[in-house]
């Protein structure tokens, strides 16, 4: 029974920070139209009750050509003992209508000691081939029926579309149809009424959007394993930091019935301390500060 709730408090930590990391993939650095290019680095940490449990360092590069998106992210602290999760995600494509169109999608981690891997080419034709690792009979996880499969998108080309929209419309709502290479689901973003945050890189006003993930198909099929481990919702303020930068997500949280998980943004164009280093107690602090929109 100990065994079974470690598993279950494991994967409902694991899916937090796996659906935070996406989301911090796609900062509105550039918008799609732009001629100009811009590479940017961001680093997010992650906590629960002001303890640190997991990081994320992306780099977005954007042109008029092309984008091209890489994150590392691992756990930390009591979740790092329990999963050890280490995870490396990187998509490239090309911009057409204004829009994000991934080109190939590679996603690689680790989780107590076990290798998962995925990869996604996306052809002319809306059509895609992908390979998993496990396979999900492997995986012990419900197929994707191949006719959910045309028109998808990877996560973090949705995601870069659903942020690029919102730096560009008064309110964030969008739906996007996406394929990670296990999962069919769609991401749904509705605008909330915005707010102050305080953080240990930014305090300020911000807009508020939530993203909800609606699940179609690709479940997992273990018992211990619950519907319930991954976040109802996740909660992302958008804020200008810099005059000279679009706005960027600063802050996020997730409601993981056990708890909230919460993300700051830390440091932009490289860390300069290690996660969970000299801004450790101001991101605990900011952490415990009342949010309306967490009810």
């Amino acid at each position: 029974m100990q065994n079974s709730r470690a598993h279950i408090l494991s994967a409902k930590l694991l899916a937090g920070l796996w659906f935070f990391s996406i989301i911090s993939m796609v900062p509105g650095v550039a918008r799609c139209d732009s001629v100009e290019f811009r590479t940017i680095t961001l680093a997010y940490d992650v906590f629960i009750g002001g303890i640190l449990v997991g990081s994320t360092d992306i780099t977005l590069h954007a042109e008029a050509a092309g984008y091209r998106i890489t994150s590392k992210e691992r756990s930390h602290g009591f979740l790092d003992f329990l999963i050890a999760f280490r995870g490396r995600n990187e998509v490239h494509g090309i911009i057409m209508d204004g829009r994000p169109k991934p080109k190939a999608y590679n996603a690689r981690g680790t989780w107590s000691g076990e290798v998962r891997t995925v990869a996604i080419q996306y052809g002319d034709d809306n059509r895609l081939r992908y390979q998993a690792f496990p396979n999900a009979e492997n995986d012990q996880r419900e197929p994707v029926p191949e006719h959910l499969l045309p028109g998808t998108t990877d996560p973090l080309s949705a995601l870069y579309s659903a942020m690029t929209w919102a730096s560009r419309s008064p309110r964030c709502d969008r739906r996007e149809a996406v394929f990670d290479g296990r999962r069919r689901y769609d991401i749904i973003l509705q605008e909330l009424p915005g707010g102050a945050t305080k953080g240990p890189f930014f305090t300020g006003a911000a807009r508020v959007c939530r993203a909800r993930r609606e699940m179609l198909a690709g479940a997992s099929l273990r018992r211990w394993l619950p519907q319930f481990a991954r976040p109802e919702w996740t909660n992302i303020w958008i804020a200008t930091v810099r005059p000279d930068i679009p706005a960027l997500p600063v802050r996020f949280q997730a409601d993981l019935g056990i708890a909230d998980m919460v993300g700051h943004l830390v440091a932009i164009g490289g860390r300069k301390h290690p996660p969970g280093g000299k801004d450790l107690d101001a991101a605990a602090g900011s952490n415990r500060q009342t949010d309306e929109h967490s009810k």
